[in-house]
């Protein structure tokens, strides 16, 4: 786990758009259904202890932080909750982003969290 260099954190299954090239769209086959489940920011802040007490031996490579959908701003308490918690371990190699829709109203959320990329 010490040589983990991203994480990516599938916040929900839920979605604002319908875009046809989605690989949940209805014109992809053998994909699971989306039910618009929501990630646990307990079990996601445990895996981070997990990563950053592998990490204390080598501080070398960057370590990214991902959140990814559905669209995951819908579930942004999470992305808040784990953006406070991965700024407390205060390293410096350990980065943030957010892969969204880039509507108008998404982005200016999460502009509006420091680290928020």
């Amino acid at each position: 786990m010490a040589v983990t260099r991203q994480v990516i954190f599938e916040t929900t299954e839920e979605c604002n758009l319908d875009c046809v090239y989605c690989t949940y769209s209805k014109f992809y086959y053998n994909k699971d259904n989306r039910e618009k489940k929501k990630i646990n920011a307990g079990d996601a802040r445990k895996l981070l202890d997990i990563l950053l007490i592998g990490r204390q031996t080598d501080l070398s490579q960057e370590l990214t932080l991902s959140f990814y959908g559905g669209e995951p701003l819908r579930n942004f308490a999470f992305i808040e909750d784990i953006m406070a918690y991965a700024r407390s371990v205060k390293d410096e190699k350990l980065k943030l982003k957010v892969l969204h829709d880039d509507q108008r109203a998404a982005a200016e959320e999460i502009h509006g969290l420091p680290g928020g990329e």
